[in-house]
């Protein structure tokens, strides 16, 4: 992959208007969400990092919405046929989209986890938001990582799927589907089906609440959803190969 394919889709992510308003949106929310949670913790505990990065880990539920809308605004203006015309390897162009979306949602991350934690100072001054030891470390770490991971299955569900089902189904299966199914797991089929399914594992990963324990533990968990991602995303660039231009 040269670096002309990474600038050519760094431009058309940076042109789109909908990238600034969506980005803003997800600063806004938060900022909103850790603000609130700082200011009324649990019953019983004091504000810590954990409420502080409650708004990232919500945000971080809505990241592949900005990949799929990458691939469905290319896919709707035709721009991607000027771009396989550019770079005829659709393995090339379609790597080089994902890769670029990784990097702006990871770079999106960063920045929502500073704004969150100076917006958790300014609410309460005293918050404690240096981790007392290593472990304490892991959510501040890898949130970023989350947020690329989040991209990129953005990119590959957008591939996948065309128009708005691709946007509905990456709303409502991290806030609907997947509780239901990890729910009904057990009774149904008589294991854990939530330890194995994407939001639980990356939520375990990053230590942040909703995360279900992994097997073999966190790192092994965000290796696995990793994999996952990276395989839709082999298959969705397998579903463009066949379209016709």
């Amino acid at each position: 992959m040269n670096t002309s394919v990474l600038r050519a889709e760094l431009v058309k992510l940076r042109t789109l208007r909908s990238t600034w308003w969506f980005l803003g949106v997800i600063a806004a929310l938060a900022i909103a969400v850790s603000g609130l949670a700082v200011h009324s913790p649990g019953k019983g505990r004091a504000p810590g990092l954990e409420e502080a990065l409650y708004g990232p880990a919500f945000t971080q539920l809505l990241m592949p919405l900005l990949g799929v809308r990458s691939v469905s605004q290319d896919l709707r203006t035709g721009t991607i046929w000027s771009s396989f015309l550019a770079v005829p390897s659709w393995n090339r162009l379609l790597i080089g989209k994902a890769t670029v979306v990784a990097l702006v949602a990871a770079a999106a991350g960063l920045l929502v986890e500073a704004t969150a934690l100076g917006v958790a100072l300014l609410v309460e001054p005293a918050v404690a938001l240096v981790p007392s030891c290593a472990e304490g470390w892991r959510p501040l770490l890898a949130l970023p990582v989350t947020f690329a991971i989040g991209g990129v299955l953005g990119v590959a569900v957008g591939l996948l799927l065309r128009g708005g089902l691709a946007d509905t189904l990456l709303v409502m299966w991290p806030l609907a589907l997947e509780p239901a199914l990890g729910a009904a797991g057990k009774p149904l089929l008589g294991f854990e089906v939530a330890a194995w399914l994407p939001y639980g594992t990356m939520n375990e990963f990053s230590g942040q609440s909703g995360g279900v324990p992994f097997f073999a533990g966190p790192s092994v968990a965000g290796v696995y959803t990793a994999v996952i991602v990276v395989c839709l995303l082999a298959l969705g660039i397998r579903r463009q190969k066949r379209r016709e231009p």
